[in-house]
């Protein structure tokens, strides 16, 4: 295959990708239960964002009213765990901390725990012990689901 081959499906990757992203926002009030943006945001969003070294999909998404969006935000930065990487996960998770649906809580312990498996179990511990006093239970125990046994319980009396 020339240069000018690969280049040309390089291109044309790129622009499918990107006007997949597009119908993908333009159709979130369709994307409204929580398999359905599990399956599909990382690969689409969160791999569209690593990609190009920008978040900002992914932050705005944040800041909407609407649960799915915000679930898609915390779910999208999986897709960098996937490749030890933190993206704006951290971010996400502090600013959608204290909301209180269920479906944002499980999903930002989800999102801890993958960075503890994935990317740095430090950066998991430090969040804990810094946000502990008002992280919804939830989400703390969705985080510590695969620590060792006596650390587990050591983070859920807060003994740090």
């Amino acid at each position: 295959m020339s240069h000018l081959s690969r280049f040309t499906s390089v291109e044309c990757s790129v622009t499918v990708v990107g006007r997949v992203l597009d119908v993908y926002l333009a159709n979130t009030e369709h994307i409204n239960n929580w398999d359905l943006v599990d399956l599909s945001v990382p690969q689409i969003i969160g791999a569209w964002c690593r990609e190009r070294g920008d978040d900002g999909v992914i932050l705005r998404l944040a800041d909407s009213e609407d649960l799915w969006e915000k679930r898609m935000s915390v779910v999208a930065n999986y897709e960098y765990y996937r490749h030890g990487e933190l993206g704006s996960g951290l971010v996400v998770i502090e600013k959608l901390l204290e909301d209180e649906h269920d479906l944002i809580q499980k999903a930002n312990g989800w999102m801890l725990r993958e960075i503890y498996k994935r990317v740095d179990e430090g950066i998991v511990e430090d969040f804990i012990r810094k946000y502990y006093a008002k992280m919804p239970r939830t989400t703390l125990r969705y985080a510590i689901e695969r620590m060792p046994e006596d650390k587990r319980k050591r983070y859920l009396r807060g003994e740090f």
